[in-house]
């Protein structure tokens, strides 16, 4: 596969190999950041539209199949998996463009989707579609019979283990519990103090655009996130 040079590249990138080679999300978006070797906002941003595609992959279908005439079964693998990384910043995120959320992903979809320019031409018309009536508040509902499917739906969580949650925690705290599964949790830095300090490590992070919080009971732990640690030599 070609080296990646953007953010929704890498994003694409690591689909591909979990759809293709059973790859783990960490391990592929890793190596495709050190391909790319993207700055660290970029970098935030390609872990961003992986990991969220993936959080949300059941509500992004759910988009999918209600603006598209073909069933997702017979769209090309990675033309659904674009479309479903384009829905994604459509519904989900606020800081994208309509218009980059789906010219970038038809783009990609030319290049690297395997498939012909109907193909581009349909995942087109339904990203154009959501991007409408995203603006104009008509998105489509979920018709769900009951709180623990429309969480599994909403929350790219099985239907049973939903279930199981609301019996033993009730509904409200299992809605709580899968939202905080698909939050991305701070990374954890210790420091060495034989080397460096903390502030130091918190002024030097701060600098490489993530953001950074002193642990409130470890004395020797930063809390970051916004990013992707790559190597950090000063620790």
């Amino acid at each position: 596969m070609t080296k990646p040079t953007n953010a929704r590249e890498v994003a694409a990138f690591t689909l591909f190999d979990m759809t293709e080679k059973g790859a783990w999300s960490e391990g592929a978006l890793h190596h495709y950041l050190q391909l790319a070797e993207l700055s660290g906002r970029d970098a935030a941003l390609a872990a961003r539209l992986a990991y969220g595609t993936l959080q949300n992959q059941a509500m992004c279908d759910f988009y999918i199949r209600k603006y598209s005439k073909i069933r997702l079964a017979k769209i090309k693998p990675r033309v659904l998996e674009l479309m479903r990384m384009g829905v994604y910043q459509l519904t989900m995120l606020d800081r994208i463009p309509a218009h980059a959320a789906t010219s970038e992903t038809v783009k990609l979809i030319r290049k690297y989707g395997k498939a012909d320019e109907r193909a581009a031409g349909f995942a087109n018309g339904v990203l154009r579609s959501i991007a409408r009536d995203k603006e104009n508040n008509k998105l489509p509902h979920p018709d769900c019979p009951d709180k623990e499917s429309y969480y599994a739906l909403k929350y790219t969580h099985p239907e049973w283990l939903m279930r199981k949650l609301s019996s033993q925690y009730g509904q409200r705290q299992s809605q709580q519990i899968a939202e905080a599964n698909n939050e991305i949790a701070p990374i954890s830095v210790r420091i060495n103090s034989q080397k460096t300090t903390k502030d130091e490590v918190y002024n030097s992070l701060l600098n490489d655009g993530f953001t950074v919080e002193y642990h409130p009971t470890m004395n020797n732990i930063l809390l970051c996130s916004g990013g992707i640690l790559q190597k950090i030599s000063c620790l």
